[in-house]
């Protein structure tokens, strides 16, 4: 017999490991389990009406992650001497229109899953600094900077700022983009030990993280508009809000930089989306908000209530 003739038989027996009948049933039935465990994570995004898995999260956790991230914060801002105290007039202002916003996103008017918002322990935080930014942690845990509060004209503008931070809360971002990364890494060890390669960090990055963050900030800027013109405040703020961000960060900068690589979209696209939300917006204002309620908020406002 012409053992030449086999060529390189020897290697025959060593196909792919995923070509056994037994890994195949085991990655079958860990296909099926992990889409129904999936499947069993499902919750509907409150106004945008989106559905997400939060899978391998629990409230506590999150919870725990956004306690923890606050207290770091504010510990370094205390012993840089950043930190304003609670009774100064912008810590005032900025966490009585933040529990207005934040008393509006927990009546579950939107829809969906909510049941996270209910008894929340919201904080609000201001740092002196000239940082054009604000932030929050899971669990309604709120920073801004005196940085943008100096941009801001009226308290509707600033409400629209927390609206934002506000939404990111409601629709669970945080929780979403940690089982993103949860699953991101069982997937990474599964590839790795069927086929002996790992993903490509950077594909993970710019193929979902990058995606996923730009994507969270216009479902922020949809809910927020929402949750703004349900607080009875100028929804028309959101946009003028956004077009003095997109000033002072920069506008000519921002557009040479390529969108893929971002964590947030384009302030111009937003402006854009915002604005087509703008009648709806409207609509849930002359809903919810008469003239006396408007009166009663601005009166409350001007005597620092």
């Amino acid at each position: 017999m012409c053992v030449a003739c086999r060529g390189y038989e020897h290697f025959g027996s060593r196909g792919p490991a995923w070509g056994s009948q037994t890994t195949r049933l085991l990655l079958g039935g860990t296909a099926a389990g992990g889409f129904a465990y999936y499947w069993s994570c499902r919750q509907e995004v409150p106004y945008t009406h989106r559905h997400h898995a939060i899978m391998m999260v629990s409230n506590k956790m999150e919870l725990h992650i956004g306690e923890q991230t606050f207290h770091e914060v504010i510990q370094q801002a205390t012993m840089t001497n950043t930190l304003l105290p609670q009774n100064s007039h912008y810590a005032h202002l900025v966490r009585r229109v933040g529990m207005r916003i934040a008393q509006v996103a927990a009546d579950g008017a939107g829809g969906g899953y909510n049941k996270h918002m209910q008894h929340l322990d919201w904080e609000f935080a201001v740092i002196n600094s000239p940082d054009v930014n604000a932030f929050v942690a899971p669990g309604g845990k709120v920073v801004v900077y005196t940085g943008l509060l100096k941009l801001v004209s009226s308290e509707d503008e600033l409400a629209a700022v927390l609206a934002h931070e506000v939404g990111h809360v409601l629709a669970r971002h945080h929780a979403e983009r940690i089982s993103q990364l949860n699953v991101t890494g069982l997937l990474n060890m599964l590839v790795r030990a069927l086929l002996g390669i790992q993903i490509p960090g950077a594909l993970v990055v710019l193929g979902m993280f990058l995606p996923y963050s730009r994507a969270a900030e216009y479902e922020a800027d949809a809910i927020g508009i929402r949750l703004l013109a349900k607080a009875c405040y100028d929804p028309d703020a959101n946009v003028s809000m956004l077009q003095k961000l997109h000033a002072a960060q920069g506008g000519a900068a921002e557009a040479r930089m390529p969108e893929f690589l971002s964590t947030h979209p384009l302030t111009t696209e937003r402006v854009q989306k915002v604005k087509l939300l703008l009648p709806e917006a409207y609509a849930l204002h002359q809903e919810n908000c008469n003239a006396v309620q408007d009166i009663m908020g601005r009166f409350a406002a001007a005597a620092g209530w």
